[in-house]
Parts: structure tokens; C-alpha cells; sequence
């Protein structure tokens, strides 16, 4: 039996056609890809924009005409702010503290008064009670 003759049917009606138009996406991709890459190095030509080489160096204190010596400041001026500081906040703690040992005394002061009351409406009923016996 020779396996190049076709003995089927199908095989004897069938030509061999060129494959379908759309069937390689990817091909497609590529050669797209490749050629956009082709027209940019193509057309590419210098940068529209060129830094021109600087010159010389100007600082922005020269520019301003600011000297760049300042004049000394006392070590008695610069730790002024920092005293005034730290007194606010120790005036502030001791206010605080203040106002902490204020508020314990008129909570003591307030349990004071329900204890007297307390007693004074316990003394009132004992009485009351006496006075129903007798």
C-alpha cells in the first residue's frame, strides 16, 4: 500500500486553500509594532528643547545682594524665646495643678454634704418614728 495515494473520499475532494484572513492577530501585532518603531527612528531628530551650558554660578543671596556675614546675635537674645516658653509651661502645670487640687476639694466637700444630709434626714425619720410611739 503506498501512503501517498489518497483513498478517501474526503481526501480526494479537498485542495489544499490558503489559510483565512485574520487567523494571526499576533503576526499582525508584531509587524505593526515593528513598524511604528521604524518610523520613529525614522523621523526622530534632535530634542526640540537644549539647556544652554550655564555660564557662571550666581547663588540667590548674591543675586538679592544679601552679604553673606550677618551680624552676631547674643546668646541672651536667642534663648529669651525659650525661657519665656518654658516659664508659660510651667505656669500652665501649676495651674493645672491648682485647678486638680480646687476640684478635689469641692468633691470632698460635696461628699460632706450628702454624709450631713444623710444624716440629718436619718435623725429626722428616728424622730418621726419616736415621736408615732409615744
Amino acid at each position: 500500500m503506498n501512503l501517498r495515494i489518497r483513498t478517501s473520499s474526503h481526501a480526494r475532494h479537498t485542495s489544499p486553500r490558503p489559510p483565512l484572513p485574520g487567523r494571526r492577530p499576533a503576526l499582525y501585532l508584531g509587524m505593526a509594532a515593528a513598524g511604528a518603531i521604524m518610523v520613529n527612528v525614522m523621523t526622530a531628530g534632535e530634542p526640540a528643547a537644549h539647556a544652554d551650558p550655564q555660564l557662571s554660578s550666581v547663588s540667590v543671596a548674591e543675586q538679592l545682594g544679601v552679604q553673606a556675614e550677618s551680624a552676631p546675635v547674643a546668646v541672651e537674645e536667642a534663648a529669651r524665646p525659650l525661657e519665656q516658653l518654658v516659664a508659660s509651661r510651667s505656669e500652665r502645670d501649676a495651674d493645672r495643678t491648682a485647678a486638680a487640687q480646687a476640684q478635689a476639694a469641692a468633691d470632698q466637700a460635696e461628699l460632706a454634704a450628702r454624709a450631713a444630709a444623710e444624716e440629718a434626714a436619718r435623725v429626722a425619720a428616728e424622730q418621726a418614728a419616736a415621736a408615732e410611739r409615744s
